[in-house]
C-alpha cells in the first residue's frame, strides 16, 4: 500500500569494476565505457546526499557463483562471452563496485543474477522492512538492469524516480528510448539536480545544505 508522504530509498546498480574500469572483461571485451565514467559524479553526489539524510543507500552487485550453475540463458546462450572471459565471478575483483563509488558500511549490498534487483533477492522484503515506498534508480545499463529493476518495482507498487544523468548505456539512443518509456509508463524522469532539489525538500519541507556533503569523487581526484 502506498503512503502519502514518499519514502525513499536510492539503488546503484552494478556499478561495478566489469563495465566502469579499464580491465574489467567488458570493457576488455570492447564495451565503451565512457557513458558508464560520465555518470559517476552525479552517482557519487546523490549517494552523499542520501546518507546525509538518512535516506536507504542500496547497492546491486551482479555477480555468478562458479562454473556459472546459476547463470541460466543470459549466460549460456545470450552473452556466452563473459563466461569464457571468465566474467561476473562471485568473489572476483571484476564484480567489485568501481572504488569511488565504494560502499559505506552504513549501506547495504545485494547479489542479484539477473536484469531486476528484485527476482531472486530479498531486496523486496528488505524494503518493506524499511518502510521504503519509493526507489531512486541509477546505475547502468539503464535499458536493460536499470530498466528491469523499475519495471519490477512499479509492479509491486514502489514510486519510481529514474534518475536520467545518473543511469548509462553504452549506445545513447537506447538510453534516451529507455528515458521516454520510463517517463510515459513507468515512473518520473529527473536529472540529478532535480533529484537534489526534491530530495532537500522532503521531510516536512526542511532544507539542507549540501556544501557540507562529502563527495567521493571530488575528493578521488584531489
Amino acid at each position: 500500500m502506498l503512503f502519502s508522504e514518499e519514502k525513499p530509498a536510492l539503488l546503484i546498480i552494478d556499478m561495478q569494476n566489469a563495465f566502469l574500469h579499464p580491465n574489467g572483461h567488458l570493457v576488455k571485451l570492447g564495451e565503451n565505457n565512457k557513458p558508464y565514467l560520465a555518470i559517476v559524479p552525479n552517482v557519487a553526489r546523490l549517494a552523499d546526499l542520501a546518507r546525509s539524510l538518512g535516506i536507504p543507500v542500496i547497492y546491486l552487485r551482479h555477480a555468478y557463483r562458479p562454473g556459472y550453475i546459476d547463470g541460466g540463458i543470459v549466460v549460456h546462450e545470450l552473452f556466452p562471452s563473459d563466461k569464457e572471459s571468465g566474467g561476473w565471478l562471485d568473489g572476483t575483483w571484476d564484480t567489485e563496485i568501481f572504488e569511488p563509488l565504494k560502499p559505506k558500511e552504513s549501506d547495504i549490498v545485494i547479489k542479484k543474477n539477473r536484469y531486476s534487483g528484485f527476482f531472486g533477492t530479498d531486496l523486496d522484503q528488505l524494503l518493506r522492512n524499511l518502510g521504503v515506498n519509493t526507489l531512486i534508480i541509477t546505475g547502468i545499463h539503464s535499458n536493460v538492469c536499470c530498466d528491469s529493476t523499475a519495471r519490477d518495482a512499479v509492479f509491486r507498487d514502489y514510486r519510481v524516480y529514474f534518475v536520467s544523468d545518473a543511469t548509462a548505456a553504452a549506445d545513447e539512443t537506447l538510453h534516451a528510448a529507455t528515458l521516454r518509456t520510463i517517463s510515459k509508463y513507468f515512473g518520473r524522469v529527473r536529472t540529478t539536480e532535480e533529484l537534489v532539489k526534491h530530495l532537500l525538500s522532503l521531510k516536512g519541507g526542511e532544507r539542507r545544505d549540501e556544501s557540507n556533503v562529502t563527495n567521493v569523487w571530488r575528493n578521488q581526484e584531489d
